[in-house]
């Protein structure tokens, strides 16, 4: 019984000693793995930069369509140059970073906001958020129906690209929308400021249902929007106890 014991011992022992090497050699290979593909990356981003600034310094399509092309084979090393150069450049430079992407990673990014992946969707919604393509943003508006990390990222998207075509595109679904959903549109109301004025003055005339038309007159009052005055002014005897309220607290705001 004692040698059948001692036998179990030692074999258990043996198992753990060559498990722990095992364990040990694959986070030395991991490390060493990992810090390989990051100095790969740096080196293709470095050059990948390079050529950006080139096609940015010249201000012409031309080059930055060579860019493009040059390295639409390396999508992640060079999502990660034009979002930081994003950052940082402003005025004709940024056309040609979105002339890149459109040449580049447009196709990928349409592709990947269908992606089953949360990940790949993740980072589409943000990369259609940061360079405002148009055919995104109806797309975009899909997603604020998406999974919460996905529609928070829909919503910090359709904020950056706040324009007159987007906004619609938000009204239109806030009107549709049932009502657990909404305040997820209110959000990106809120965020885009005076540009949603003539549209808040449109929807404020439409047959919305109480809580809808509440949220537009409390957001008029809280962006705020005093040049709405006249248009709540409208609705100070409304039969609805919550909207006389709401139209009182945005009238004292202004």
């Amino acid at each position: 019984m004692s040698d059948t014991l001692l036998f179990i011992v030692s074999r258990s022992l043996l198992f753990i000693l060559f498990f722990s090497l095992a364990l040990f050699v694959f986070i030395i290979a991991h490390r060493l793995i990992s810090e390989h593909r990051e100095a790969v990356f740096q080196a293709r981003y470095l050059r990948i930069e390079l050529d950006v600034l080139q096609a940015i310094s010249t201000g012409e399509i031309g080059p930055a369509i060579e860019v493009a092309l040059k390295f639409r084979s390396q999508p992640k090393v060079l999502t990660q140059v034009l979002i930081d150069f994003l950052e940082i450049i402003s005025g004709r430079g940024r056309e040609i970073l979105k002339t890149i992407f459109g040449h580049a990673l447009r196709e990928k990014c349409l592709k990947d906001l269908h992606s089953r992946f949360v990940v790949r969707r993740l980072q589409a919604t943000r990369l259609a958020g940061l360079f405002s393509a148009p055919p995104e943003k109806a797309l975009l508006v899909d997603l604020l129906k998406d999974k919460p990390i996905i529609r928070l990222a829909a919503v910090h998207a359709m904020v950056q690209s706040a324009d007159r075509e987007s906004l619609a595109l938000v009204f239109q679904a806030f009107e549709q929308e049932s009502c657990p959903r909404i305040h997820t549109y209110t959000n990106i109301i809120f965020g885009a400021g005076e540009k949603v004025e003539p549209l808040i003055k449109e929807y404020l005339k439409k047959s919305l249902p109480v809580e809808k038309l509440s949220l537009l007159i409390e957001l008029a009052g809280v962006i705020p929007l005093p040049s709405l005055y006249p248009d709540l002014r409208e609705y100070a005897g409304h039969p609805e106890k919550e909207v006389r309220i709401k139209v009182a607290k945005a009238l004292g705001r202004f």
